[in-house]
């Protein structure tokens, strides 16, 4: 997967996206939905704290209850399913500080780092992951930074989860117990970043182009285990 160019990096998604149409699973068209709506919010909002609560646990992938799609519908006229990068709804401490504005104005430190358009360097990388750390001290809060880096920047971050990990630390050529938030940036990021297809300008065709926006948070649709 490293080594192919834009239009092969195409194929595979359309693959991909045939073989879960086959399978009934998530498919391309909702999670480029997602994306839309998460590159819209960060778009129009100053930071992460300033959003509506219910737009914050959406891009935090922490949605869970029939009450907060409903108000999604009538709010924001979207019916997404925003854990189709993989739900973030089992880690209590971090859906907690998504919800409650003193904890996202911390979180919004972390995210304020990650520029919204243009490089992202290894640097704004460590400030991130630095103030994340600070706020949600536990072991490996991987999937749930990696989640919000992905939604901002899906161009630049891939969400690693349970049910891709395993994959996408094949295709890298890690064991799984080296991917932590400390290697991302250097074992993950990197390797990804150097590929052909991530390199490649941006096509003409519309469609095309919001992959290629979405480019490397879509790896999740090549490399998901949907069994997980």
């Amino acid at each position: 997967m490293l080594n192919l160019t834009w239009d092969e990096y195409r194929s595979k998604i359309a693959e991909a996206d045939a073989d879960a149409d086959l399978r009934d699973t998530a498919r391309l068209a909702p999670r480029l939905e997602v994306l839309q709506h998460c590159g819209d919010w960060f778009d129009r909002a100053a930071s992460f704290v300033h959003l509506d609560a219910l737009q914050r646990k959406a891009i935090a992938g922490a949605i869970s209850s029939k009450a907060d799609r409903t108000r999604l519908l009538r709010q924001f006229r979207t019916n997404a399913d925003f854990g189709i990068f993989g739900s973030m709804v089992g880690s209590g401490m971090f859906v907690r500080c998504v919800n409650e504005n003193r904890g996202a104005l911390a979180l919004s430190r972390a995210i304020d780092a990650i520029p919204r358009t243009g490089t992202v360097t290894s640097g704004d990388y460590d400030t991130f992951i630095t103030e994340f750390c600070e706020i949600l001290d536990f072991d490996s809060p991987l999937a749930t930074s990696s989640r919000l880096l992905a939604m901002k920047r899906p161009d630049m971050f891939v969400c690693v989860t349970r049910g891709n990990r395993g994959r996408l630390a094949q295709m890298l050529g890690l064991n799984q117990a080296d991917m932590t938030v400390q290697t991302y940036w250097d074992r993950v990021i990197q390797p990804i970043h150097a590929s052909p297809w991530h390199q490649a300008p941006a096509p003409m065709d519309n469609t095309d182009q919001k992959i290629w926006r979405g480019r490397v948070a879509l790896l999740d649709l090549v490399f998901a285990d949907f069994a997980a």
